[in-house]
């Protein structure tokens, strides 16, 4: 069934010679993985440039319920991103987003707060807006929002204490309070550098807690690497 959306790139690869695989979260089917086909050809309509993470693009797809590769005909780009692509730390925090949510989301699981909460973001990194070392804290915390744990409601605080118990070290412990405090109050940016890649750290090790199959996420060494 051919399918108009919008989708926002997570992760793409390549696969063979001009063939790439790409995740894609779009409006009405959820995680999507698409075979792309891309010649390196100035006439080709399909650029790999598209496909950098966030991206946003109009896609008209062949969707087949009984595929799990589904097939794209034609796209178009949304916004070209170029504060995106201008800036390291923005292309740092874009490849981290985009890794997060596509290894805590399930494929094929539709919803549109999901993608309309995932929009915000990429519109908001894409602003001309300098890049913000605070910005992947708050990004979790919105996530864990909307994943049903976010550390800073109150009905989660039996998840937390358990979190904590056994999870952290005292320094460690204090900080995660100071951001639950930080955040319920709406201000997370006032941790310095250190406490920013401490604090980065314990969100991840809290997301595996409540998502035991999350696998690592290996563009936070990126972050830490840009934002020094």
């Amino acid at each position: 069934m051919l399918t108009k959306t919008e989708g926002i790139v997570l992760r793409c690869y390549r696969y063979k010679d001009n063939h790439f695989m790409a995740h894609i979260l779009t409006r009405e089917s959820g995680i999507v993985t698409y075979a792309v086909y891309a010649p390196e050809s100035k006439r080709s309509r399909t650029r790999m440039s598209f496909f950098q993470p966030l991206t946003l693009l109009e896609l008209d797809a062949d969707h087949k319920p009984s595929r799990t590769i589904q097939t794209i005909k034609e796209m178009r780009p949304l916004s070209a991103g170029m504060n995106i692509l201008s800036s390291p730390h923005k292309m740092a925090l874009a490849m981290f987003v985009a890794e997060v949510t596509n290894a805590c989301i399930l494929p094929e699981n539709p919803d549109a707060e999901l993608y309309s909460t995932l929009r915000n973001v990429v519109e908001s990194l894409d602003s001309e807006t300098p890049a913000d070392g605070h910005f992947a804290l708050r990004f979790l915390l919105t996530l864990s929002d909307y994943l049903g744990f976010n550390p800073t409601h109150d009905e989660e605080r039996l998840v937390i204490n358990e979190f904590l118990s056994g999870n952290v070290t005292p320094d460690e412990r204090q900080l995660f309070t100071r951001l639950i405090e930080a955040s319920g109050s709406g201000n997370v940016n006032i941790f310095r550098h250190s406490e920013r890649q401490s604090l980065l750290h314990t969100m991840l090790r809290y997301f595996k807690f409540n998502l035991p199959d999350m696998p690592q996420i290996h563009s936070a060494e990126v972050l830490e690497a840009v934002f020094e």
